[in-house]
Order: C-alpha cells, then sequence, then structure tokens
C-alpha cells in the first residue's frame, strides 16, 4: 500500500473529530438562538415567555422559514454531526456510545421538527399529520436532550469528577425543567421559559463536551 493510500493515523483522526466536535457543538447552538431570536423580533405579539419555540415556525407563523430552515434544521444537522464526532473522539464504552446515540436523536429530531411544523399555536387538538410528527419529534428531542447528559456522567464517574458532576448537573437540570414544564402544560404562563431552560442546560453541556474534547488528548 502506498503512502497516500494509508488510512489517517490515530493523531491525524482524533485532530480532525476534535476540531468537528469544537466547530459543530459552538455552532448548533449559536445557529438556534440566532434563529429564535430574530424570529421572535418577527413575529408581533410573540412571548419567549410564555410561548414555545416552535410557534416561531408554525403553519400560518408569519416567517416561519427564520425558525425552520434557518434554525431547527441546520442546528439539528449540526448536533448530529456533534454526535458522531463526539462518539470518534471518546470511543470507550457502552454507555458513553448510547449517550452520543440520544445526542444524535436529538439533532435528528429537532431536523424532523423543522421540516414538520406544527399547527397555528402548536395547538395539540385536531393536529394535522405534520403536528403529529413535529410532536413526536418535539417529544423524541426533549427526552435526549436530557437523558444523554446523564448517561455521559454516569461513563466518566470514575475517572473524570469534573465530567461527572457537570453532566450530571445539567442532566438534571434539563430534566427538571422538561418535567415541571409537562406538569404546566402548554397553558403555562413560564411553558416559554421553561422549554428555553431545558434547551440551554442541554446546550451549554454539549459547549463544555466540545471545549473540553477538544482541548484534551483523546486518552482521557
Amino acid at each position: 500500500m502506498s503512502e497516500d493510500q494509508r488510512p489517517p493515523d490515530d493523531s491525524e483522526s482524533t485532530r480532525l473529530s476534535s476540531r468537528v466536535l469544537l466547530v459543530t457543538g459552538i455552532a448548533a447552538p449559536i445557529v438556534l438562538g440566532l434563529a429564535v431570536f430574530l424570529g421572535g423580533s418577527m413575529y408581533p405579539g410573540y412571548s419567549h415567555v410564555s410561548q414555545f419555540i416552535s410557534e416561531l415556525g408554525a403553519t400560518g407563523a408569519p416567517f416561519p422559514t427564520v425558525l425552520n430552515f434557518g434554525g431547527l434544521i441546520p442546528a439539528g444537522a449540526l448536533t448530529v454531526a456533534f454526535a458522531l464526532a463526539m462518539y470518534w473522539r471518546y470511543r470507550s464504552g457502552t454507555v458513553l456510545a448510547l449517550s452520543t446515540a440520544f445526542v444524535a436523536l436529538a439533532g435528528l429530531s429537532q431536523l424532523i421538527a423543522g421540516v414538520f411544523p406544527c399547527d397555528p399555536g402548536c395547538s395539540f387538538e385536531a393536529m394535522s399529520r405534520s403536528a403529529q410528527i413535529h410532536a413526536l419529534a418535539g417529544f423524541a428531542a426533549s427526552f435526549s436532550r436530557a437523558v444523554a447528559p446523564l448517561l455521559f456522567g454516569v461513563a466518566n464517574r470514575a475517572k473524570h469528577a469534573r465530567r461527572f458532576w457537570s453532566s450530571l448537573l445539567l442532566g438534571v437540570g434539563a430534566l427538571v425543567a422538561l418535567a415541571v414544564g409537562s406538569q404546566q402544560g402548554a397553558d403555562s404562563p413560564f411553558i416559554g421559559v421553561l422549554q428555553r431552560l431545558h434547551v440551554a442546560f442541554f446546550f451549554t453541556w454539549v459547549v463544555i463536551v466540545a471545549i473540553v474534547g477538544a482541548a484534551q488528548p483523546r486518552s482521557q
């Protein structure tokens, strides 16, 4: 086999996965955050406190493509890419592999939610087929955002105390925000805040994993 035909060595693949990890892990929340901010500013009377993020991209919304094609779809694709780089970067055990799988599921579900928008107001009554798919994707994404950090923490509990505690706290935060929002229901005057907290906990963890993973050798 010639030199040009040889597969990249582990150091080269590690550097590549670290760069992908860093870029996608930081870009995904920025892309989504900008789309939510811009979409909200173009939606008369929209409240980030009491309304779902998905309402910005719902059928009949003023500018649904801003959220769907400018936020949910690209941020979802970036999250999937982050999951693949994360798997390559932290290859060590079944639990960690499950964590990366849930990260990928969160990204894929978010992407699907952008392709299939909810009905006006994201109502759960007499839902269209698109709204049903959106709701299922949203549930899968929300569940995955809470589980992925917790599993990552479990996978690092023996050797990396900081990874364990940061992942545990952010995972619990995402889970609590999801549970409280589910308990209060869509009519809660703070459902928008709870949903954004849930997403923020997850993406804070993503950014931390991206920065730490890019800075340290794979063996760590």
